[in-house]
């Protein structure tokens, strides 16, 4: 089999969820049988030679509905119909992309159903789903009602500066703490890892979220993958930029997760755990 062009592969359906409702891309279902489709996407004609579909598929987006970004493409399919979004992606790799994914459509659906409405504006903002089903990313305004629910999140920590009441049904931790270099990183990490860790040890689903989704949160969620991973940082925020590219913490927060007190912290809580195990 000739391997894929560089730009293009399959992902993960919540590689596709962190794609869809982070970007604006062209997204075109190549399946042959109809099917839901996401909001501001179109299927290729089966009837027609399927390339000549696919282009006309494109231009129809395109005219109708261009995304912000149309040299980025999903592809939806089913598992059947791998072989035609392979010759897709191939086309819209040599002639008009920079980057093209595919995905199962029926994993997709049954993932994420809440994502197959008519239309983009009946949807909420929605956080990055860092390791799935377990942990996600975001903003403020990602902690709304629709999403958590959609996502069946269950617990929400708070890394911002203000105060913030509770979303009623959720089990809420506030690390109160602003967004500059000079800011101590440490008590925050000592209250949100263990909050984070018995949440999803009790089969929760935890959303971490500071005012933008791209500093205070991403250390958080940073120091909670080079815990359970035993990562480094750069493992770590290459991980999590690869499904939130916003995420960037700020040069304070980037020293003290390198540094020895938030080392030696890790350190302990990772020996709690392992004594902990032990025990069960």
């Amino acid at each position: 089999m000739t391997p894929p062009p560089n730009g293009e592969r399959a992902i993960d359906p919540f590689e596709a969820f962190n794609l869809f409702t982070y970007d604006s891309v062209l997204i075109l279902d190549v399946s042959t049988t109809p099917g839901p489709l996401l909001p501001g996407s179109t299927r290729c004609d089966e009837r027609r030679p399927l390339l000549e579909s696919a282009a006309a598929a494109r231009s129809w987006i395109l005219d109708d509905m261009p995304p912000d970004d149309a040299k980025v493409a999903l592809l939806l399919c089913e598992d059947s119909d791998a072989p035609r979004a392979e010759i897709v992606s191939r086309w819209l790799i040599e002639e008009h992309c920079r980057r093209v994914v595919r995905v199962s459509r029926t994993t997709m659906t049954a993932g994420y159903p809440f994502l197959f409405v008519p239309s983009l504006h009946g949807l909420p903002p929605y956080p990055n789903e860092i390791v799935p089903g377990e942990l996600y990313l975001g903003s403020a305004a990602t902690a709304n009602e629709a999403a958590l629910d959609d996502l069946s999140i269950s617990h929400i920590v708070s890394i911002v500066e203000r105060n913030l009441l509770p979303i009623a049904g959720r089990t809420h931790k506030l690390c109160q703490i602003p967004d500059t270099d000079e800011a101590e990183l440490l008590p925050v990490l000592k209250e949100a890892l263990p909050f984070i860790a018995s949440a999803l040890q009790d089969g929760g689903r935890v959303l971490v979220h500071c005012e933008r989704g791209a500093s205070r949160s991403v250390s958080v969620v940073c120091a909670h993958l080079m815990l359970t991973d035993g990562v480094g940082l750069h493992d770590a925020l290459a991980h999590v930029k690869a499904q939130r590219p916003c995420a960037q913490p700020n040069g304070g927060f980037l020293r003290q997760l390198q540094g020895r007190d938030v080392q030696e912290l890790l350190r302990s809580f990772a020996n709690e755990a392992r004594t902990a195990q032990g025990k069960a």
